[in-house]
């Protein structure tokens, strides 16, 4: 049985060229803490979720197997992540709490069709975290895509990384074509924009 433990804050911003005014890169966990996030997904085995449009019965929208971690059970980790927000919130949102984090499984043939994680069902998010937790060898396809104007950019597959975006900027996920791609996913909330 995986321990929830402790993690402790740290990090460093990264310099990352073609994301520059796009989003911010983070070198925040080592590889042991990218495999120890995995096992606490795999733990809560019984409690997935394959998230599949309502209307879309042959997942042409979106496929991944997500695995939902609490703060409760978790409080460590949520530290963790409130720092990282904290520290590369460069837009300056006006935010108060991270609502939901998500461990996202992308196996052969799972995808994201573009959209923004800002809309109208979901008006409090503003900053988009996604954490690599897997090596980059141990899958192909599955790029995380950023659409900034006529730009698209691919975020690090760096183990460890994590990138960070406006909520309301278009992404989506490229299709795995061999292996599985882990990733953690979260948001910082704060009031609607006016």
């Amino acid at each position: 049985m995986v321990k929830a433990r402790h993690f402790m804050p740290k990090g460093k911003l990264v310099y990352a060229p073609s994301l520059h005014g796009v989003a911010n890169v983070v070198s925040v966990f080592t590889p042991e803490e990218c495999e120890e996030l995995i096992a606490l997904a795999l733990a809560e085995e019984g409690s997935y979720e394959v998230l599949v449009d309502e209307n879309d019965s042959d997942k042409s929208i979106r496929s991944v197997t997500v695995y939902t971690l609490t703060q409760k059970k978790y409080p460590g980790l949520w530290e963790r992540l409130q720092t990282i927000f904290e520290g590369s919130n460069s837009w300056r949102f006006e935010w108060s709490v991270i609502r939901s984090v998500q461990i996202l499984r992308f196996k052969q043939g799972d995808h994201k069709s573009r959209s923004m994680d800002w809309s109208s069902a979901t008006p409090r998010r503003k900053i988009s975290m996604v954490l690599q937790l897997s090596e980059p060898d141990e899958y192909e396809g599955g790029d995380v895509v950023l659409s900034a104007g006529h730009t698209d950019n691919v975020i690090p597959t760096n183990i460890g990384f994590a990138t960070l975006w406006a909520s309301y900027v278009p992404n989506h996920v490229t299709p795995i074509t061999d292996g599985e791609r882990w990733c953690l996913a979260a948001w910082a909330e704060g009031e609607p924009y006016r």
